[in-house]
């Protein structure tokens, strides 16, 4: 029998008969991801570690420290919360203040995906 991914799609929205639409395969991942990368560390009081701190970042100067930091954010929070996703490739793309963050991913050994995550930054 195949591997077959579901669960409430993000962002969150109704469907005919009210109920929530679903993400079905890889869009699971890609939607626990964008969760997890915008829940700020804190902020759920039954689970006041799950998210990052990636909003800490965002006024600090880019280059390799801030990407370091970003990095290591965002591993610590997949590995905690997504531990069957392996990280395989993260890129940063520096574009007019803001920091696109490419990962790519596989999802226990069977689904290969990229998805990304994008934070902001003034100067």
């Amino acid at each position: 029998m195949p591997f077959v991914l579901s669960g409430i799609s993000y962002p969150f929205r109704i469907e005919g008969g009210g109920l929530p639409a679903v993400a079905k395969g890889t869009d699971v991942i890609k939607s626990a991801l964008t969760v997890l990368m915008r829940t700020k560390k804190g902020s759920r009081g039954m689970r006041p570690t799950l998210g990052t701190n990636l909003q800490r970042l965002i006024f600090e100067n880019q280059g390799p420290v801030m990407q370091s930091l970003v990095q290591r954010e965002i591993l610590l929070a997949i590995s905690n919360f997504l531990p069957q996703v392996v990280v395989k490739a993260m890129d940063f793309v520096e574009d007019n203040h803001r920091i696109q963050v490419n990962i790519r991913y596989i999802v226990q050994g069977v689904l290969d995906q990229t998805g990304f995550v994008t934070i902001g930054q003034r100067t």
